[in-house]
């Protein structure tokens, strides 16, 4: 019987939980796109800013990763660790083999797009599980 009533707070917990991720990672995206080309300037590093493409891919990849905990820890609650694991698994697998290809061709840029592609690769697989588990 207490799980019945419990069941509608851990809802109320993890939407509250999804919610901030998604408000916090907007904040943090939005504040670093803001603050980089100022940042820069001030500290007079403005040969970096040839790979500034670089920091905006890898801006909008945690982007991805973070709003992914979300699925992550409906897994994690769902018990299904192995699931995570494989995701993960699936993703560095991605990883590497996409900058054997990438990196040459494309350099610094290329790297930072395998990452990006890895990592919405995995955030699709603890998508895709979290529905099938969801209760």
């Amino acid at each position: 019987m207490r799980h019945s009533k419990e069941k509608p707070f851990q809802i109320d917990i993890f939407k509250n939980f999804s919610k901030e991720i998604i408000i916090y990672s907007v904040v943090a995206v939005a504040s670093v796109c803001a603050i980089i080309y100022p940042l820069l300037h001030v500290v007079e590093k403005t040969e970096l800013f040839l790979s500034i493409s670089v920091f905006f891919v890898m801006v909008i990849t945690r982007f991805i990763f973070n709003i992914s905990l979300i699925y992550h820890f409906k897994l994690y609650v769902a018990k299904k660790d192995r699931v995570i694991m494989t995701s993960t698994l699936v993703a560095v697998l991605f990883n590497i083999s996409l900058n054997f290809i990438l990196i040459p061709l494309y350099g610094l840029i290329g790297g930072a797009l395998a990452t990006l592609i890895s990592i919405f690769v995995m955030m699709s697989f603890k998508l895709f599980y979290a529905k099938k588990y969801e209760h």
